[in-house]
């Protein structure tokens, strides 16, 4: 866990249990359309049960969705089930799929024990991705000591940080636990958290 991992999952620990679920759910919305590419070109997957997935964290927020943990569960096991292997598909974009759905994962395993570790995994995976993206397109060394900050400071990583704080910050406001799906949309945004065009062709 780095710094900024440490500094949000002090941020989340001041939000609610509700305010929190609200936050992954914004969160794995923004790694799903990752899966959907990867569907899209492997020919593997099921986009539209990961969609389930992330549709029964949305309604649980919004409608008070009655949820049993058997439920729960059921779905947690039906994605990974989708969940790409790596040892099978050893692309970026592979990556990023296998980050989206555990991710989804995670936020569901919250609905049951809401293990603040749950949301922290997720954003791991966030920046995971972002870090892979930027690695990719900027066909960094790996021996490179600069590596990381370099990454650090790309507007792609400095982007998803801002949206994570912003969307904590945002959240800690709320006079009420009501989460309507109004305040959703508002927190929504229509940014990718990176740009697929480009990538390499071997991280393709």
């Amino acid at each position: 866990m780095n710094q900024f991992e440490r500094d949000v999952k002090g941020k989340l620990l001041s939000l609610s249990e509700k305010q929190r679920s609200v936050f992954a759910f914004l969160t794995v919305d923004k790694l799903y359309p990752h899966y959907v590419v990867f569907q899209e070109k492997y020919d593997w997957g099921d986009s539209d049960l990961l969609f389930h997935g992330i549709e029964l964290i949305y309604n649980y927020i919004v409608d008070d969705l009655d949820l049993s943990n058997v439920e729960i569960e059921d779905m947690i096991s039906r994605v990974d089930d989708i969940i790409p292997d790596m040892d099978n598909f050893g692309s970026a974009l592979s990556s990023f799929a296998l980050n989206a759905s555990t991710g989804v994962q995670c936020a569901l395993r919250y609905l049951i024990d809401n293990n603040i570790e749950h949301i922290t995994d997720i954003v791991s995976f966030t920046l995971d991705t972002v870090d892979l993206f930027i690695q990719d397109k900027e066909n960094h060394n790996t021996l490179d000591p600069s590596r990381d900050i370099q990454i650090e400071h790309d507007s792609f990583m400095i982007q998803e940080q801002r949206r994570e704080l912003e969307i904590i910050e945002k959240l800690s406001t709320l006079q009420t636990d009501l989460i309507t799906k109004e305040l959703i949309t508002s927190l929504r945004s229509n940014i990718p958290i990176i740009d697929l065009s480009l990538l390499s062709d071997a991280g393709f």
